[in-house]
């Protein structure tokens, strides 16, 4: 999965592809293409928080660990190791049914107990919807030291992308441009 983003759409998914695509260039695989997001493979490393800025119509940027079939099973320690101290953690999902979403909650509440028990204390962050918003990741400081974590589903493959939000659109910056501006 080397070299493997995810690109959360904003409100225009259409255009948001169509930007990524020209933004990137030929030089992506396009893997998997849902109403909320893209997966791509690229031949080289991206500069996300440089990418982020520059793709308006893309709310978060993650990069893929890998996929799984079993919602249940999911070992994030195997992709991520919390830093020393305490940290704050979530899940945004993508395409999830309810039941799937409930399996998530459960793995995230077990993965809690987990690193509280090996010395790591931790909170899980969650919102109203299934996806934790730029806001929510960026307040409660879920990419350094926490961390974003992204599952999106694959209808076609029935299985589920795994990741990390590594970058998110700076929603103070642009609510400052749209409403702070002169009238």
């Amino acid at each position: 999965m080397e070299n493997t983003y995810c690109f959360i759409f904003g409100k225009t998914p259409q255009l948001s592809l169509a930007e990524i695509m020209a933004v990137l260039g030929s030089g992506i695989k396009l893997l998997l293409v849902t109403e909320d997001a893209a997966i791509v493979s690229c031949p080289q490393p991206l500069a996300v928080a440089k990418l982020q800025d520059q793709l308006g119509g893309t709310i978060k940027i993650g990069l893929i660990f890998g996929t799984t079939t079993d919602l249940a099973e999911i070992n994030w320690s195997k992709w991520w190791q919390p830093t020393a101290g305490r940290f704050q953690f979530g899940f945004s999902a993508y395409g999830l049914s309810r039941s799937e979403q409930v399996k998530v909650k459960n793995v995230g509440l077990r993965l809690k107990k987990t690193w509280v028990s090996q010395g790591s204390p931790c909170r899980l962050v969650v919102g109203k919807e299934a996806a934790l918003s730029s806001v929510i990741v960026i307040k409660e400081k879920l990419l350094n030291p926490g961390a974003d974590f992204l599952i999106i589903s694959d209808p076609n493959k029935k299985c589920w992308w795994l990741g990390q939000t590594q970058a998110c659109q700076k929603f103070a910056e642009y609510a400052e441009a749209e409403f702070g501006r002169p009238q």
